[in-house]
């Protein structure tokens, strides 16, 4: 991988209602892969959100956006790593973005909207609703 994004490390059990019960796990607690000789190191981490990322899409040859559990949607920097902005909107978590252009994109979240969104503003310019379970996927 040339990046990585990093979160807090997050166990995920269903509950009765379907739904994913989330509990952060400490240093102690996670595992290490089983062979550190197959590792490969990234070239860059990017810091930022608070729970796991979901998808990570191109938006240029110098951005990128990426999802989260954390119901935002972050742009960063590819060659710094630095966070140019903070999306927030949606209620529950996002699992799903979709570049329009290099102006405008979509997202789709566990709250059963699509959001699109101006990137130079930093603002959903519009809300579809209408879907009677969660929005996982995007094209």
């Amino acid at each position: 991988p040339l990046f990585r994004v990093e979160t807090k490390r997050q166990k995920s059990e269903h509950t009765t209602s379907g739904r994913m019960k989330r509990e952060t796990l400490s240093q102690s607690q996670m595992t290490a892969p089983s062979d550190q000789d197959s590792f490969i190191e990234p070239i860059m981490t990017f810091k930022g959100h608070t729970s796991p990322v979901t998808q990570i899409a191109a938006v240029d040859r110098n951005r990128f956006l990426s999802s989260s559990w954390d119901t935002t949607i972050r742009m960063w920097n590819a060659d710094t790593g630095e966070c140019m902005r903070t999306f927030r909107g949606h209620n529950d978590w996002v699992h799903a973005i979709a570049v329009l252009d290099t102006f405008h994109f979509i997202s789709g979240s566990d709250d059963r909207t699509i959001k699109m969104w101006n990137v130079d503003r930093e603002e959903c310019v519009y809300t579809f609703t209408g879907h009677s379970s969660f929005v996982k996927a995007l094209a």
